[in-house]
This record gives C-alpha cells, structure tokens and sequence, in this order.
C-alpha cells in the first residue's frame, strides 16, 4: 500500500459488507464478554486468520448500547485453545450510529489502516471464499 492510500468512505462501507458476511457465515455462536467493569456483554466471534478476531457486539436500546463490530489482533493460538481480547490490540469499531432506519455507520480507526488492511482483506478473502457464489 502506497503513502498515497486515503481511506475513503467506500472503504468503510466495504469493512462493514464484509463483517456482515463473516459473522453470517462463520459466527462461532453467542459468546459472553466480560468487560472491565465485570458486566457481561452479548456477542458473536469469528477467527478470521491466525491472528485476526471479529466480534459483533449487539444493541441493546434498553441500556443505549449500539450494534457495531470489532477487529481484535491475538496471538496466533491452536483451533479452539482460548486467547484473549486485549483492548489494546483493537483495530477499529465499527458501529451504527442510532437505532433507527436507515442504519448508518461510524467507523472508529484505533490503529493505522497501512499496519491492518491488506492483511484483513487477505483473510477475509480466505475465510469467504467458500462461501462465494460460482458463476455459471
């Protein structure tokens, strides 16, 4: 990628196409997240590449929690060993911003897009691939 490169709103939008398709096709279930407050929040993961973690935390209009996702760099572990969600090593947010319709989205960049994109996309490549439609 080139110094050049400005992250555009398409680029945005393209993330969130893409989450959507990996937790639809890849959602390893509900799981529970326990944040620093020691609440408990619902959510869906997926690995997407050895170091790579998408989670999708879900609204709740209730407390004012709105739908977004998350990309969490890990250490590369064994398939299902547990790793840990260091808050440091979050990539970017990704989240709606209000409940209503249309959905819009806001796009939170927690790390340069230079040290992340390729690698995402490569992954999420992989891991979609089977799930691509064929032409005829």
């Amino acid at each position: 990628m080139s110094d050049e490169w400005v992250f555009s709103p398409e680029c945005g939008q393209m993330l969130g196409l893409a989450c959507f398709a990996c937790m639809q096709n890849l959602a390893d279930g509900d799981a529970a997240l326990v944040r620093e407050d020691d609440t408990v929040a619902r959510a869906k993961m997926a690995r997407i590449g050895p170091t790579l973690v998408l989670v999708e935390h879900m609204g709740d209009q209730v407390r004012g929690k709105l739908h977004g996702f998350g990309i969490y760099r890990v250490e590369e572990t064994e398939p299902g060993e547990p790793f840990f969600l260091d808050p440091r090593r979050l990539l970017f947010v990704l989240s709606e911003k209000h409940f209503e319709q249309p959905k819009g989205g806001h796009l939170q960049l927690l790390v340069d897009p230079h040290e992340w994109w390729d690698e995402l996309m490569g992954a999420i490549y992989q891991v979609l691939k089977p799930h691509m439609p064929r032409p005829n």
